[in-house]
């Protein structure tokens, strides 16, 4: 089975923002550590799956299921090597982390003026 991703688009800014958002402080430590040690892009993506709590979890694969053109309950029963599949194909995109250093940035605005 061939999963397709869509591109990022301005669109997944937000949507990862409002899911950086709901981060504790040690998941955004932790993954901007993994970002500062310059790791591996998809081993990047896979650590934010790990570190994130349950809640966020659900916000991540919704997202997950939406760039692969699929509802979450969809994805929530492809086979496991689906999810891998997937995060991979977004964090191989051009701009990856530029895109995830302005999801952040946009957290960070969003969270200091609430």
């Amino acid at each position: 089975m061939e999963i397709a991703v869509r591109p990022l688009k301005t669109k997944d800014i937000k949507t990862l923002a409002a899911i950086i958002g709901k981060l504790n402080q040690e998941e955004v430590k932790a993954i901007t550590g993994k970002i500062k040690e310059k790791a591996d892009r998809l081993e990047l993506g896979l650590a934010i799956i790990r570190l994130v709590s349950d809640d966020v979890a659900g916000s991540v694969f919704g997202w997950l299921a939406d760039m692969a053109g699929m509802t979450p309950e969809e994805f929530d029963n492809t086979e496991p090597h689906v999810l891998k599949e997937v995060v991979s194909k977004v964090v191989e995109q051009a701009g990856f982390r530029d895109f995830l250093s302005s999801a952040g940035s946009q957290a960070g605005e969003t969270t200091s003026t609430e």
